[in-house]
C-alpha cells in the first residue's frame, strides 16, 4: 500500500512539473504580436541633505510572464523607461527591477524572482547602488503596440498614464545632529570626544519582493565590536562598511551623511541600532583620573578603554524618543530614512547591546516620504 502510494506522489509530482514546463516551453513559442515600453519613477527625492545618486536609474530590467514563465525581458542603462519590449498579446504580468548591480534575472521563472535577496556589503553603501523594485501588476496587452507611463503616445494602448513606481529596497538612518549638553549633575565632572558612529544589529539580507521585505535569515551585521548584550544576535558578523570616523568638532553642529543604508528588521529581539562610541573624560578634557573611572566603570558607564557608547533603536517606541509625526513603530521599513537628533546629556553605556533603560539620552526622529522619519534623542 506505502509503495503504491509513494508511486501516485511521484507520478503526480511529475506530472505537475511537466505542466510547469509545458507552460514555459508555450510562453516562449506564443506569436509575438504585441509590444510593450514602460516608463518608471522613483520614489521623490529625500529632504535634508538627499544625495543625488540615491534617485538615479543606472540599471532598468523589465519582464514580462506569462504564468511563471520569464515571455519577455530588456534592459537599458541610465534610462527610466525600456521600449519596444517584444511579447505577446493577452494578460501578462509586468515586473520590473532598477539598479541590482551583478544580478542576472534573464530566464527567471516568477517564483524564482520573487525568491531573490539581497545583502548588505560595502558596495551598498553607495547611493548609485541601491536596489529599487515594485510588486508584479497585471496588465492586459493587446495586439499592437502598448505603453505604460504615457499620458500621449501616438498610436499606443495606454495601459496606464502614470508612470510605475519602484521603491528602494534600503532603509537609510543616520544622525542630524550630536548635541552634547551636560546635565547639571555632570557638566563641572563630566565630558565626552566623539570617536566613530556604527550601525549595530543591521540584518544582512532581505528579500526584495513582497509586503514586507523580512525574511527568516539569521544573519546581522555590526560595525564595531561591543560587549554582548539581551539584544546581541547569535550569528553576528563584522561589516566594516558599517563604521566611520566622527570627529569630536561634529557636535552641536548639522551633519551630512552620517549614517548607513540598511535592511527591514521587525525584530523585537533584536532591533537595528545606529551607535555613537564616544571617550568620556574629565569636563576640562582630560582623562579621567583612576578613581573616576573605577566609579564610572561599577557604574556601566565606561569599559575599560574609557569608551561609552549612546545607542539609538531606530523608529522605537520607548522613553525619552519622541517624533515629528506618530510615534516609533519598532521596525525598520524599505525606502525610509531616520533621520536622528541625539542629545547627550550625562555618560553613556558600556552594553550598547543591552536592554535596560538609560537615562542620559534623549532622541527625535521624524520621517517623510523617500519616507524621512525625524526621531529626537536625550542621553
Amino acid at each position: 500500500m506505502k509503495v503504491t502510494k509513494s508511486l501516485l506522489l511521484g507520478l503526480a509530482a511529475l506530472s505537475l512539473a511537466a505542466c510547469n514546463k509545458d507552460e514555459e516551453t508555450q510562453a516562449l513559442h506564443n506569436e509575438k504580436n504585441a509590444t510593450v515600453s514602460v516608463v518608471v519613477k522613483s520614489e521623490p527625492k529625500m529632504r535634508l541633505g538627499s544625495d543625488q545618486d540615491e534617485a538615479k536609474i543606472n540599471k532598468l530590467a523589465v519582464m514580462i510572464y506569462n504564468g511563471e514563465a520569464q515571455e519577455a525581458y530588456k534592459e537599458e542603462k541610465n534610462k527610466a523607461e525600456v521600449e519596444n519590449i517584444e511579447c505577446s498579446a493577452g494578460t501578462r504580468k509586468l515586473v520590473i527591477v532598477a539598479n541590482y548591480g551583478e544580478k542576472n534575472f534573464r530566464g527567471k521563472t516568477l517564483q524564482e524572482l520573487l525568491k531573490t535577496t539581497e545583502e548588505l556589503a560595502k558596495a551598498t553603501q553607495e547611493g548609485k547602488n541601491l536596489i529599487m523594485t515594485c510588486e508584479p501588476i497585471s496588465i492586459d496587452l493587446k495586439e499592437g503596440k502598448n505603453a505604460y507611463g504615457w499620458k500621449n503616445k501616438a498610436g499606443y494602448n495606454i495601459l496606464s498614464e502614470n508612470p510605475l513606481v519602484i521603491k528602494r529596497v534600503n532603509a537609510r538612518m543616520e544622525f542630524k545632529t550630536i548635541n552634547v549638553e551636560m546635565a547639571d549633575g555632570f557638566k563641572t565632572v563630566y565630558n565626552v570626544k566623539l570617536k566613530r558612529v556604527a550601525a549595530l544589529i543591521a540584518k544582512k539580507q532581505s528579500n526584495i519582493f513582497g509586503a514586507s521585505l523580512v525574511n527568516n535569515d539569521p544573519d546581522y551585521l555590526f560595525g564595531i565590536k561591543t560587549p554582548k548584550g539581551s539584544y546581541t544576535p547569535g550569528k553576528y558578523t563584522e561589516e566594516t562598511s558599517l563604521v566611520m570616523e566622527c570627529a569630536d568638532d561634529n557636535k552641536n553642529k548639522e551633519l551630512n551623511g552620517m549614517g548607513f543604508y540598511v535592511l527591514e528588521n521587525n525584530s523585537l529581539q533584536h532591533p537595528t541600532i545606529l551607535c555613537v562610541e564616544a571617550t568620556l573624560v574629565q569636563a576640562n578634557g582630560n582623562d579621567l583620573t583612576e578613581d573616576q573611572k573605577k566609579a564610572a566603570k561599577d557604574a556601566g558607564w565606561i569599559d575599560d578603554n574609557c569608551n561609552t557608547y549612546y545607542p539609538v533603536l531606530v523608529n522605537w517606541e520607548q522613553d525619552g524618543y519622541t517624533y515629528t509625526t506618530g510615534k516609533g513603530l519598532n521596525k525598520i521599513e524599505r525606502n525610509h530614512k531616520y533621520m536622528v537628533t541625539l542629545k547627550i546629556t550625562g555618560p553613556g553605556t558600556n552594553t550598547p547591546e543591552d536592554h535596560k533603560k538609560v537615562a542620559n539620552l534623549d532622541v527625535k526622529c521624524e520621517v517623510a516620504e523617500w519616507i524621512v522619519v525625524n526621531q529626537n534623542v536625550v542621553w
